[in-house]
């Protein structure tokens, strides 16, 4: 069954537009005391990305996976 042509042009779009890596960072946060009240909180780790958006690569800038 051949592709559509929605898929053909997707596929396209993902091989000319490369994302570029966004590495998870983890951080820990020491157990403290809650704000005014004074609540104990346990420590615990939590991770993010490090970029806030996804960023692509313009073609030819690296080379594809």
């Amino acid at each position: 069954m051949p592709a559509s042509p929605a898929s053909a042009a997707s596929t396209e779009m993902v091989q000319r537009f490369v994302r570029l890596p966004n590495p998870d960072l983890v951080m820990y946060v020491a157990p403290h005391l809650s704000g005014t009240a004074r609540h104990p909180v346990p420590g615990y780790s939590t991770v993010f990305p490090m970029y806030e958006s996804i960023e692509y690569a313009l073609p030819g800038e690296v080379s594809a996976p």
